[in-house]
């Protein structure tokens, strides 16, 4: 069996406030954002990708208490998940559901940030989170 995965697409974190994060790591560290600040509706947050040569970031604030990130923030987790980019995601998944033990926590959907982006959660028993997407062509 075949993981499908490419490489890392992006390291989530979780905040508080967005804009004024955004801000820090634009004007403090270098990097550009790649997106607006735009809903995640089917998630309840609010993201913003932001890249530094290479590294591709996403800032994730929870819409409201409902949001699945926002116990994480009140625990005061900051680094969410690594998103791995996979050629095909719904192989991928059953891969790590077998290989690795991981739950399906978020079902594969369409991204509301990402165009022509497909995407899953996963999570071990650890709380390990793990995302994986598939850009469609």
């Amino acid at each position: 069996m075949e993981s499908h995965i490419v490489g890392i697409h992006h390291i989530g974190i979780v905040v508080s406030d967005i804009q004024a994060k955004s801000d820090i790591y634009v004007n403090t560290f270098g990097y550009t954002p790649e997106s607006d600040i735009i809903p995640e509706n089917n998630q309840k947050v609010i993201v913003q990708f932001l890249s530094l040569g290479e590294t591709r970031i996403e800032l994730i604030q929870p819409m409201d208490e409902d949001s699945p990130v926002y116990k994480f923030l009140q625990k005061g987790g900051i680094i969410n998940h690594i998103c791995y980019e996979t050629d095909d995601v719904d192989e991928a998944v059953k891969y790590l559901r077998k290989q690795y033990r991981a739950v399906l926590t978020y079902s594969v959907n369409w991204s509301e940030s990402l165009e022509k982006c497909r995407y899953a959660f996963l999570a071990k028993p650890d709380g390990e989170v793990i995302e994986l997407l598939q850009f469609m062509d």
